[in-house]
């Protein structure tokens, strides 16, 4: 479930979306009469839930629910008015549902996506050290190699001037 913090500004648009919705019905009154008293208000949901998430969907749920029943429906109420709030109820619950799921689908996939573009920074920074390690380590086996030959030539010498060794006293001046 996503984290959000309460923004007051969902909220309010939420209520002046719903209102204007029932704004709008009452408009189209003349035309529509009792039927589908519920029906232009999915759009309204629809929007509040995209745009301001759950609480907003299920806040343009409840208005205009409390809203269609109080100026679109005539008491006594029938089995049939019933029907129609109740589905209307389930289809604005679920409206808002997916809604989120879709909210929260969205910030999973930005989470992947960037997650991804760090991975391969990363690995482009392993490559780039890895080819920086073996560079080093072939300048490191010629410097080994240099100095071992290095070691030959003067142990070597080394050899040669034991070959050619003498003692030689200087106050008497025998060798």
């Amino acid at each position: 479930m996503m984290n959000r913090k309460i923004e007051p500004r969902r909220y309010l648009a939420a209520l002046a979306i719903a209102a204007g919705s029932v704004i709008v019905r009452l408009l189209l009154d003349p035309l529509l009469g009792n039927e589908a008293p519920f029906l232009l208000f999915t759009l309204a949901i629809a929007l509040c839930a995209y745009a301001g998430g759950l609480e907003a969907g299920l806040l343009a749920t409840g208005l205009p629910t409390i809203s269609g029943v109080v100026l679109f429906t005539e008491p006594p109420y029938s089995l049939h008015d019933a029907v129609h709030i109740l589905l209307f109820l389930a289809i604005g619950l679920t409206i808002s549902h997916i809604a989120r799921f879709q909210a929260e689908y969205r910030q999973a996939k930005n989470a992947i996506n960037d997650a991804s573009v760090r991975l391969r920074s990363s690995m482009q920074a392993r490559k780039e050290a890895e080819a920086e390690i073996s560079q080093l380590n072939r300048a490191l086996r010629e410097r080994v190699e240099d100095l071992q030959r290095l070691e030959e030539i003067a142990n070597s010498a080394l050899k040669s001037a034991r070959a050619f060794a003498f003692e030689w006293e200087v106050c008497t001046d025998k060798v």
